[in-house]
């Protein structure tokens, strides 16, 4: 059986090669590199042909819109949860 002394080092050992390895895997991942560069077909000027667009407010003050009505409680109260264990 090991001494609590090997154990401690194992554990030491265990920690700064994972330490290690979590830096070389940070060192890999470049968010910035994954990135592409946007095409310029896919820029703002499709939605240039959407700046004189305009919404009918008529909608709101039809009969029936304003005929909408809320059935139940709101807010909406939380009921019972299901079952702890599913399994069961």
């Amino acid at each position: 059986m090991a001494s609590t002394k090997q154990g401690s080092v194992l554990l030491y050992v265990i920690m700064i090669f994972g330490f290690v390895m979590g830096y070389l895997y940070n060192l890999q991942s470049d968010p910035i590199a994954a990135v592409p560069v946007l095409d310029n077909r896919f820029s703002l000027t499709p939605l240039k042909s959407l700046e004189g667009a305009r919404i009918d407010q008529s909608v709101f003050s039809s009969e029936q819109y304003k005929s909408l009505r809320i059935f139940g409680s709101l807010p909406v109260q939380p009921g019972g949860g299901g079952k702890d264990n599913p399994f069961q």
